[in-house]
């Protein structure tokens, strides 16, 4: 979803934005697209203090990194951010039925998105394979 985000923002920008100024520059008459810039979405995700990136990478240096403190510190970090929510204001049942403490939404793009932080720590688990520890 942050691949898709980045794509639909690289899009806006190469096409819509620098494709309507050339328009404009060329003096044609050609009707204005309106388009939502994303931005703000990417920056929910990898913004440097306190986008979900970055605080996942805070929650894996703790000596015992847990789901339920990473959705705290990323509910408390973006409180008041459009796209961020708990999953029980959600639209969907599905959705509903994640704890507040087990995930947060992301109004993407595309749509709203529940993702479960269990699985971002699963995910983020930097240790090496069993195989390749020897090596070290």
């Amino acid at each position: 979803n942050y691949c898709n985000e980045k794509l639909q923002q690289f899009f806006n920008e190469r096409i819509l934005k620098e494709e309507q100024a050339l328009y404009e520059k060329e003096g044609l008459n050609v009707k204005k697209i309106d388009w939502t810039d994303n931005q703000d979405c990417i920056e929910l995700v990898e913004g440097k203090s306190k986008g979900i990136f970055a605080l996942l990478d805070e929650e894996m240096k703790l000596p015992t990194p847990k789901p339920d403190h990473f959705t705290t510190e990323v509910h408390n970090h973006n409180k008041n951010h459009f796209r961020l929510s708990h999953p029980r204001k959600s639209k969907l049942k599905t959705h509903r039925d994640v704890r507040d403490d087990e995930g947060f939404l992301i109004r993407h793009f595309a749509g709203a998105v529940c993702y479960h932080t269990t699985q971002f720590l699963e995910k983020n688990n930097d240790a090496l394979h069993a195989s390749l520890e020897f090596l070290i």
